[in-house]
């Protein structure tokens, strides 16, 4: 099982939104030459945010601090970016655009969690790969079985409420609510 959550997040990184950065001929490149002083210069910072990631508790879908319609807090759950309280109604009811204004409610919701997860699996599936440390490895395992699989922390697989914009759709989400999880 744990060959298999690296083999994921080795994979995350590969096709992650660094895919750019974090390609395998570069990474293999990186690999071979580590002992060079460019490589040895960039790596520090690198192993150092990996280091601090090893110190941070893992992000999870029931961290967020509103509840789905569903009422379930294993579902993922995030808003519209510029969709904020109709001033006009008492209870802000349906929600009104402002186009390129964001709302802070977005915050509280699961959207930045997923983001910052996948980044720190990212971060330290490289880690691991460039040092062979085990630390890492086993961190990014904790990272992925909190957030998709433990039974008490995971999410549920679905994004029924992602993009969803308070007062309209019976508080579902949207087809864009897809784009949530450009950080896989």
């Amino acid at each position: 099982m744990k060959k298999y959550l690296m083999a994921l997040a080795l994979a995350t990184a590969f096709v992650s939104a660094n895919a750019y950065v974090w390609d395998s001929t570069r990474l293999f490149t990186v690999k071979e030459n580590i002992n060079r002083p460019f490589y040895q210069a960039s790596l520090q910072p690198f192993i150092e945010k990996a280091d601090n990631i090893l110190t941070l508790s893992p992000l999870s879908v029931m961290d967020k601090s509103a509840l789905p319609p569903s009422g379930d807090p294993h579902d993922y759950m995030s808003q519209a970016r510029y969709f904020w309280p109709n001033p006009s109604k008492p209870d802000g009811l349906p929600y009104i655009n402002r186009d390129g204004v964001t709302n802070p409610e977005i915050y509280k919701l699961d959207r930045n969690r997923l983001g910052e997860t996948a980044d720190r699996i990212t971060t330290l599936a490289v880690a691991y790969y460039l040092t062979g440390n085990e630390k890492y490895a086993e961190k990014a395992v904790e990272l992925i079985k909190v957030w998709f699989l433990d039974k008490n922390t995971r999410m549920n697989p679905n994004l029924e409420y992602a993009q969803m914009i308070p007062g309209h759709n019976g508080g579902k989400g949207r087809c864009y609510g897809l784009l949530d999880t450009y950080s896989f």
